[in-house]
């Protein structure tokens, strides 16, 4: 990892510790993001790592921002972290003003959307949108189009995913919208799913420190749980898993390759 990664992903670790504990964890899942935990992301420049600098932002790269995104999914940091990055990443390229918040990035197939140059979509509607409610813009990746949207100008139907997180519906009978040709919005699809992958990475890692820590722990018999063969078993082959993953999402994430 070089020198300027560790220093990015440090720099996020130390924002998470001091500005997320479980209280926000918990709160997230009633729909309240953590403010504190966004100020201080957006007063370190976090949002802003894939914009180039001669646009405001860092200019760092898909790999930077992996990493970033692994510690995040370690803290379960929740909100979108991701989507806001990538999104001003797609503002910045697109040449339209960045967003001064929050970003839902959205990519769907086979909906009937506005031509580039359209000042409005009508009877629009979207689904699994997350955080629509909490963010500023909503930006809709559809093929070769962006198509820029206010949050504040959807109506929101509240819902849920598998794993309890807001994915709601948006709808609209006229919505005011800005649509950009992009030259490829499969690259983007490509990018955002090697992120999520960086985030679910993190979880895992998580999950098999917390695993181990927990077999030292336990006792059953009268020792240790971690002494058993079946249960070093289990772990040997979560950390087979972990390694394979690790490899997997870096090599995947420094020649964007899906």
């Amino acid at each position: 990892m070089s020198e300027h990664r560790i220093f990015f992903r440090e720099t996020v670790e130390r924002i998470l510790a001091d500005a997320l504990d479980k209280a926000d964890i918990d709160a997230a899942e009633e729909r309240v993001l953590p403010a504190g935990l966004y100020d201080a992301l957006s007063e370190n420049g976090i949002p802003l790592m894939l914009v180039p600098e001669d646009k405001g932002g860092i200019g760092a790269t898909v790999a930077d921002a992996a990493a970033i995104l692994r510690a995040a999914g370690e803290a379960a940091a929740p909100g979108p972290i991701l989507d806001t990055m990538l999104g001003q990443q797609l503002l910045a390229g697109s040449g339209l003003e960045l967003a001064s918040g929050l970003i839902s990035l959205v990519f769907v197939d086979g909906l009937d959307v506005p031509e580039p140059g359209a000042e409005h979509w009508r009877d629009a509607t979207i689904h699994a949108v997350p955080w629509g409610a909490a963010v500023e813009k909503v930006l809709v990746v559809a093929g070769s189009r962006l198509i820029v949207t206010n949050a504040a100008d959807w109506t929101v139907t509240p819902e849920r995913d598998a794993a309890g997180e807001p994915r709601d519906t948006l709808s609209a009978r006229s919505l005011p919208v800005t649509v950009i040709a992009l030259a490829d919005g499969d690259a983007w699809l490509r990018t955002a799913a090697i992120l999520r992958a960086a985030q679910c990475l993190g979880a895992i890692e998580w999950a098999f420190r917390r695993s181990v820590e927990y077999t030292g722990e336990r006792k059953q018999f009268g020792r240790e749980i971690g002494k058993f063969q079946a249960i070093q078993q289990m772990l040997a082959e979560l950390a087979g898993h972990l390694l394979a993953s690790a490899g997997l999402v870096e090599a995947a994430a420094e020649a964007m390759n899906p």
